[in-house]
């Protein structure tokens, strides 16, 4: 999907009342609650009392901006084809997803989500790039990598 496209999706998910979008994340999070892990020791601190819909980049570019050992992920559902982005840690069985400001243990999380991931940056790099461009999102060297990653994986 080129980024035009997917633009174009996403804004239509953002046509749905926030209310709806929200009602469908706290259903998801209920869902989720059996795998989610207790905050591990260090990032108690870090953690927002509300879910943050529609917020994955923006938390986890935060969020990996702050931690140092963060390692910023983008990845893809399976099954709608958005890209989602969440946090990995050197040498941890978890993540931190900052839609939903929980913790998970990574294999059942990918599998309970069919995610995909596609690339990683370290917390130096996504915060060079948020700098550069001032702003938390997919940024143009994103999209450059996501094309040519989901271009060489349809061939």
């Amino acid at each position: 999907m080129n980024k035009v496209a997917y633009e174009q999706k996403e804004k239509d998910v953002l046509k749905l009342p926030y209310s709806t979008r929200y009602q469908a994340l706290k259903q998801e999070k209920i869902r989720l609650k059996k795998i989610e892990i207790a905050v591990p020791v260090g990032y108690q601190d870090k953690i927002k009392k509300r879910l943050q819909p529609n917020k994955c980049f923006v938390e986890s570019i935060k969020f990996a901006r702050d931690v140092k050992e963060a390692i910023y992920c983008i990845g893809q559902f399976q099954k709608s084809e958005f890209f989602h982005a969440w946090i990995e840690f050197k040498d941890q069985d978890y993540y931190f997803d900052g839609t939903f400001q929980a913790f998970y243990p990574k294999e059942k999380y990918y599998e309970y989500r069919g995610l995909k991931k596609l690339y990683t940056r370290s917390s130096a790099e996504i915060t060079e790039l948020a700098n550069k461009y001032e702003m938390h999102g997919l940024y143009p060297e994103d999209w450059q990598k996501l094309k040519s990653l989901l271009v060489s994986s349809s061939s």
